[in-house]
């Protein structure tokens, strides 16, 4: 019987808009969990949103307005964060299927 993998929704690429690129995202979650990256370039237009790093440059000039911290570090500890919860939601939902 073939293994059923947690497959990331359309909010959790979302969530990681401007944090990680679409290969990021691929090579973080592997294939059989999320979509290739051409299809999350088209996720991302159909949204309306600019290319990628062109969001992390959106988010470093947020994050440099808001704290006093170093915009990389904050930008890289929101990555982490935005990243573990996905994990998170993964191991919860594999583990309740036991599927391993």
């Amino acid at each position: 019987m073939e293994k059923a993998f947690y497959r990331l929704s359309d909010q959790d690429i979302l969530g990681l808009y401007g944090y990680l690129t679409p290969t990021q995202i691929v090579d973080e979650f592997k294939l059989q969990r999320v979509r290739s990256a051409p299809a999350i370039y088209r996720l991302y237009s159909k949204f309306g949103l600019e290319r990628p790093l062109r969001g992390k440059h959106i988010l470093t000039v947020l994050h440099s307005l808001e704290s006093q911290e170093s915009e990389e570090d904050t930008i890289q500890a929101e990555t982490t964060k935005n990243v573990s919860e996905i994990w998170n939601s993964i191991n919860e939902f594999e583990n309740a299927w036991e599927i391993q």
